[in-house]
């Protein structure tokens, strides 16, 4: 299966509890299957079984962050992976 990665700027991220609860956040979502968010950045990079954006960011607006994405791009599976 393959993998797509979206990153996503968001505002509003001051601290390490922000991070911790936009974490949360995208890995409660179905299809997510890892989050790296950078706090210096204001970035969340997103890997994900391809879970609609506007999921992603509608999740994050209703935890009171507002986001947008700034690109996603597929990431094919490892050999001998998931079946591929």
């Amino acid at each position: 299966m393959n993998t797509t990665q979206t990153l996503i700027s968001i505002d509003g991220m001051t601290c390490a509890h922000c991070v911790l609860t936009i974490r949360t956040v995208l890995l409660g979502l179905p299809g997510v299957r890892s989050v790296d968010v950078r706090l210096r950045d204001g970035t969340a990079t997103v890997a994900h079984d391809g879970l609609a954006t506007t999921a992603m960011t509608n999740a994050l607006a209703d935890a009171g962050f507002p986001s947008r994405v700034g690109a996603s791009k597929r990431m094919p599976a490892a050999p001998g992976c998931c079946g591929a």
